[in-house]
């Protein structure tokens, strides 16, 4: 009887435990969504502004992405990728001081998009520190054959 006592209260314990750790990557991954959302919104919408999408950005990703350059880049995306139709996520990898969460898009030139954010999470809150958008190309039935 003893040791079914025990047994269920180490049970117990280990799912409470497990729920407090769920409820911090919740929190951080509800975070980083918000961020990567708007980033994905200013890619459209002009009225998303430079200020309001690099708040969420590290210090070193603000020092090397200013104003005039972040105006630049929509600019090349508009030009290589069209408008964004839409983003939905896709994947969350949780590394030991990192997170990758990726969107699969589709825009008016290209067809699929991966849209990757990378947030440093060393400090209070989740920062973007790096972003990319590459494009997805499905391989010809001939070329995979080969």
């Amino acid at each position: 009887m003893k040791k079914l006592i025990l047994l269920l209260s180490l049970l117990g314990s280990l799912l409470i435990s497990s729920a407090a750790m769920a409820a911090g990557v919740a929190s951080d991954f509800s975070k980083e969504e918000a961020a990567a959302n708007l980033f994905i919104k200013s890619l459209n919408d002009t009225t998303v502004t430079y200020e309001s999408v690099a708040g969420n950005f590290t210090p070193a990703l603000k020092e090397n992405l200013t104003a005039e350059k972040y105006a630049a880049m929509l600019q090349q995306v508009k030009e290589k990728f069209g408008n964004n139709k839409e983003a939905k996520f896709a994947v969350l990898q949780r590394f030991d001081k990192a997170d990758r969460v990726i969107y699969i898009g589709s825009f008016s030139k290209e067809n699929l998009a991966q849209l990757v954010f990378v947030f440093d999470t060393t400090g209070r809150k989740p920062l973007m520190s790096d972003f990319a958008l590459i494009p997805v190309k499905a391989e010809n039935k001939d070329e995979a054959k080969k």
